[in-house]
């Protein structure tokens, strides 16, 4: 499985693009973190909808207060990538 991190805040411009991209993805084995941090706009309502639509997807939210480098620090597995909403990546990654 890979775990791929996405750190947000006020990304709704970029987010559903982002999330699409990593859907998309020919590789079906793994799964999206997403972290947002206090996003002020519609980013929480845009992640939700995607988190409840693919059990892959999981949302922590700013009521966690750890900052994306804490975040990683406190995950336990080895092969990741941080994934941020500007950059979506394309079908074959």
């Amino acid at each position: 499985m890979i775990s791929v991190i996405m750190p947000v805040y006020n990304s709704e411009k970029y987010v559903a693009e982002a999330i699409e991209s990593i859907c998309n993805q020919s590789y079906e084995n793994w799964e999206l973190l997403i972290v947002n941090d206090g996003s002020t706009d519609r980013t929480s309502q845009i992640i939700d909808i995607y988190a409840g639509k693919d059990s892959r997807i999981k949302v922590f939210p700013e009521s966690v207060k750890l900052n994306a480098s804490q975040f990683i620090k406190n995950l336990h597995f080895r092969v990741f990538k941080v994934f941020f909403p500007v950059d979506p990546f394309s079908p074959t990654g």
